[in-house]
């Protein structure tokens, strides 16, 4: 495509497939919503995993490792991810993740709603360990002033 505004040529611009106003930095935040959505569905079906088999199963251990790898490929030069929770959508950086908004990330979401949490951040280097004991404790998380208090605990 040619960016150059001092053409003679007075034919219309030929039809792009992206959405107009696409830049640079929008394709770089639709690259990292379309891996935040692949992270979302790792964590969904890790999730789902633990309530199958205990947390050492072998099932588990690669759900969470394809959180771990897809976090990795997701962070880049990043330190910290932190996904913040709408009702309707997952947030990061003021970029939607879920815009298909698939089963999973709904049922995610309402894992975490329920749970009285609208942010969880991860850091760089995260183990898969850390992933599973992460869903472990929310999936058997206690109800009322407990729960607050784990809140408080898991910020």
């Amino acid at each position: 495509m040619d960016y150059n505004t001092e053409s003679d040529n007075t034919d219309p611009a030929p039809e792009s497939k992206e959405p107009s106003g696409l830049t640079a930095v929008s394709k770089e935040s639709l690259q990292l919503s379309r891996k935040l959505t692949v992270v979302l569905r790792d964590i969904f079906m890790c999730q789902k995993q633990l309530q199958l088999y205990h947390p050492e199963h072998p099932k588990v251990l690669d759900s969470a490792k394809a959180v771990v790898d897809g976090l990795h490929e997701a962070m880049l030069d990043r330190k910290i991810i932190s996904l913040d929770f709408s009702e309707k959508h997952f947030i990061y950086d003021d970029i939607i993740i879920d815009h298909d908004h698939s089963f999973a990330a709904e049922q995610l979401r309402d894992f975490f709603e329920c749970r009285e949490i609208s942010r969880i951040s991860f850091h760089e280097g995260t183990p898969a360990e850390a992933i599973i004991a992460l869903l472990d404790v929310l999936d058997n998380a206690p109800e009322g002033e407990k729960r607050r208090q784990l809140n408080e605990r898991l910020k």
